[in-house]
């Protein structure tokens, strides 16, 4: 099991039936500077960044760009950075909306002490071809290619075999000993980062 640490995870806000269009305004009322993009699209899986509107990288044979996030073909996306999450999931035609602030144990104010501990996951693919590259504003998106030939647009210009992973927090709790459960229970979890897949977890 990795290291636990400490700190107060607080869920600041739940919201129900936001409409698609006012996604983006609950975005920016949480974030005021660039945060990354993870999105669940009904034909596949996006990266991208938040940089006051949202925009992923999208691949197709022999076409390759970045857009705006197209709010009619969504499932799921969250949009995070270090500190905090802030995550939509489709019901129907409109979202719910969940916020997750990490804060830390030594704040003035007086809370439940919630242990985590962070882990890596893969992000298949690794740069094949440096030099294709995907202009979105002033800056220069790789693509990830996996030994089966799927492929995945991320928000930086990398170098040849480089790859990348996710870096998630997951939250535990130590349940009462006269529980029938385990030792150790995950109860929440939220995307941390997109990272160097050799990046040290502890970091």
């Amino acid at each position: 099991m990795p290291e636990l640490k400490e700190l107060e995870q607080i869920t600041v806000e739940i919201k129900k039936d936001i409409k698609p269009e006012q996604c983006i305004c609950e975005v920016r009322n949480k974030f005021n500077k660039e945060a990354y993009l993870y999105a669940v699209l009904e034909y596949g899986v996006a990266l991208g960044k938040y940089k006051n509107e949202l925009y992923i990288g999208l691949y197709d044979v022999g076409k390759q760009h970045s857009q705006k996030l197209p709010m009619e073909y969504v499932r799921e996306f969250r949009v995070f950075d270090e500190e905090k999450e802030l995550r939509f999931v489709r019901m129907k035609d409109n979202f719910i909306m969940r916020y997750c602030l990490d804060v830390d144990r030594f704040s003035n104010r007086k809370k439940e002490i919630i242990y985590y501990f962070d882990e890596k996951q893969k992000i298949f693919g690794s740069v094949k071809n440096e030099l294709a590259l995907i202009k979105h504003d002033k800056e220069k998106w790789s693509i990830l290619e996996s030994k089966r030939g799927s492929k995945i647009v991320v928000p930086f210009q990398l170098k040849r075999e480089e790859e990348l992973g996710l870096m998630i927090r997951y939250y535990v709790q130590f349940p009462d000993a006269t529980d029938e459960v385990g030792l150790v229970n995950v109860v929440d979890e939220r995307l941390l980062k997109i990272c160097d897949w050799e990046e040290n977890v502890n970091e």
